[in-house]
């Protein structure tokens, strides 16, 4: 894991983005009714594309606390807030049949991907249609890429008008608009919501910054289990060791770790040790203790049972 102060600032902060002030939750719900055009006790059941930018430019807000603000506003009742939905590609021809017959510069592509709308989709004459991007392109044998820049170049010659697909955030008004004045939060909405997260955010502060506490341990206690054995493995059970010194538990475990991967009576390679995953303190203490009781050796890189 990897923290510092400046990480606690970010995640303190984190509560008063996705938590702030009443007023502001507020403030961007009338200024999203100005943005709509939308008067007091209209508006219900009305949907609109959301350009977050657009509206973040227009009233100064910053995007991260008005996508939060709307979150809790979609929670509260008074909107519905998609963050993103996919729409597909919309395509509608601007000349005429006769005229699109008559066209003569065309590439070879260009033509194949005309043929292909007209087989496939009806009333582009008269009106936008939805379109699979990816089953023309398999109908023409064109890559997606392709076949995205030939709709456009068409787009630009006037010859049909091309909407690419495009993920828009959408609002739709639950309930007709009210004055900012009677705008109610309730408690399980906001303040139960906002003590929940702010416990999750300083319990992880808690588990980055405690140094007294088996990591394990603290893992445990938050999901609700206990334990009173430590692991002796995290940082913080390796710091509260006095130096040199491992368990007589923690020793014999090793050693037998050590001896079971030499079982086989082959000659094994000193890196081969990485694979039983031992702390280093640990491995050392072991490969000491059975070298010096005569258990093992150590021999041009190859430990060997005696």
């Amino acid at each position: 894991m990897l923290y510092n102060d400046a990480d606690h600032r970010k995640l303190e902060k984190r509560i008063a983005d996705t938590f702030p002030e009443k007023d502001y939750i507020k403030q961007v719900y009338e200024h999203l009714a100005y943005y709509y055009q939308i008067g007091v006790g209209s508006g219900y059941n009305h949907t609109f594309e959301f350009n977050i930018d657009e509206f973040c430019h227009t009233y100064h807000h910053f995007p991260i606390q008005v996508d939060s603000a709307l979150k809790i506003l979609n929670r509260a009742g008074y909107i519905e807030y998609t963050e993103e939905q996919d729409n597909q590609a919309r395509v509608m021809f601007t000349v005429s049949r006769n005229d699109l017959y008559r066209l003569e510069n065309n590439t070879p592509n260009e033509d194949k991907v005309i043929t292909a709308l007209l087989r496939n989709y009806g009333g582009l004459f008269t009106d936008y249609n939805y379109i699979d991007e990816s089953f023309i392109a398999s109908q023409t044998a064109l890559q997606p890429q392709q076949l995205y820049q030939i709709l456009k170049s068409l787009s630009q010659r006037h010859i049909l008008h091309f909407i690419p697909q495009k993920k828009t955030p959408y609002i739709r008004y639950t309930q007709r608009r009210e004055d900012m004045e009677h705008v109610q939060i309730k408690p399980e909405v906001y303040e139960e919501r906002k003590a929940q997260f702010s416990e999750r955010i300083h319990k992880m502060i808690g588990y980055a910054t405690n140094d007294d506490v088996c990591r394990s341990k603290q893992l445990l206690n938050y999901f609700g289990e206990e334990s009173n054995k430590d692991c002796g493995q995290c940082d913080v059970c390796l710091s509260h060791r006095p130096e040199g010194l491992v368990s007589e538990p923690r020793l014999n475990e090793a050693m037998d770790r050590i001896l079971a991967l030499l079982n086989d009576g082959k000659s094994h390679p000193i890196t081969d040790l990485r694979d039983i995953q031992l702390p280093t303190d640990e491995l050392d203490a072991a490969l000491s203790y059975l070298m010096k009781e005569e258990y093992i050796c150590q021999a041009d890189g190859f430990l060997r049972k005696l």
